[in-house]
C-alpha cells in the first residue's frame, strides 16, 4: 500500500470518527434539550400552581381537575389530586364550574367534600365509593340530588349543608341514615345538618 493510499484511508477514519462524534453529541444535546424543556413545564406548573394557592387558598388548585368545557362553562370529569379534602372551585381556567360529571370523584379516599354555589348538577356516583367521607357542603345551586351520587360513601357520613328546597329524589331513610326525614321535618331549610347520638341536628346557616 503507497504512502499516499494510507493518507487517504487514515483521512477518511477520521472523517468517519468525526461524524460519529457530532452525531453523540446531536443526540446529547437533543436530549439536555428535552430535558431542559420538561423542567421548564414542571417549574412552570409548580409556579402556577402555588401562586393559585395564595390567591385561592380556600379551593383546590385547578390543574387537579380534568375537565370538559362548553362555551364558559366547566364540567369537572376527574380529580387527580390527593387530597382527602375536597374544595372545588367555583371557576377553572376562568370559565364557571356547573357540573360534576358521572364519577369524577369516585373512589378518591375523600373524607370532606365541598361544592360550590356555582353547580347545577351532578352525575351518577359523582362521589361514590369513599367510605370515610363524614361531612359534605352542598352550594346553593344544586336543586335535585340522586341518592346515587353517594353511593357507598354515606356510612360515616355525620354533617351535610344544604341549600334550600334541594329535590332529594329516591333517596330512602336508609341510604341517608334518616337525613332525609329530617331535611322534611325542617321544611327543607337551607342549614347545617349534624348526626349526633343517631339524631339530626338542624342549625340555620
Amino acid at each position: 500500500m503507497n504512502t499516499r493510499w494510507k493518507g487517504f484511508t487514515k483521512a477518511a477514519g477520521a472523517g468517519v470518527l468525526l461524524i460519529f462524534v457530532s452525531l453523540l453529541m446531536a443526540c446529547a444535546t437533543e436530549e439536555e434539550i428535552q430535558a431542559r424543556q420538561r423542567a421548564d413545564a414542571q417549574k412552570a406548573i409548580e409556579e402556577a400552581r402555588l401562586q393559585w394557592e395564595q390567591t385561592y387558598p380556600q379551593y383546590d388548585w385547578e390543574g387537579f381537575f380534568s375537565t370538559r368545557v362548553t362555551g364558559n362553562s366547566v364540567r369537572i370529569a376527574d380529580y387527580t389530586g390527593t387530597s382527602t379534602v375536597l374544595r372545588i372551585p367555583p371557576q377553572i381556567q376562568g370559565r364557571t364550574v356547573t357540573s360534576i360529571g358521572d364519577s369524577a370523584f369516585s373512589s378518591k379516599r375523600l373524607t370532606n367534600v365541598t361544592i360550590p354555589n356555582s353547580v347545577t348538577s351532578i352525575g351518577s356516583s359523582a362521589f361514590a365509593s369513599n367510605p370515610q367521607l363524614s361531612s359534605v357542603t352542598i352550594g346553593n345551586g344544586i336543586g335535585a340530588l340522586n341518592e346515587n351520587v353517594f353511593t357507598g360513601s354515606l356510612r360515616n357520613l355525620s354533617r351535610i349543608s344544604i341549600g334550600v328546597n334541594v329535590n332529594l329524589r329516591g333517596s330512602s331513610d336508609v341510604v341517608w341514615r334518616g337525613f332525609s326525614s329530617a331535611y322534611r321535618a325542617n321544611g327543607n331549610r337551607a342549614g347545617v345538618y349534624t348526626l349526633t347520638d343517631g339524631r339530626w341536628n338542624f342549625q340555620p346557616r
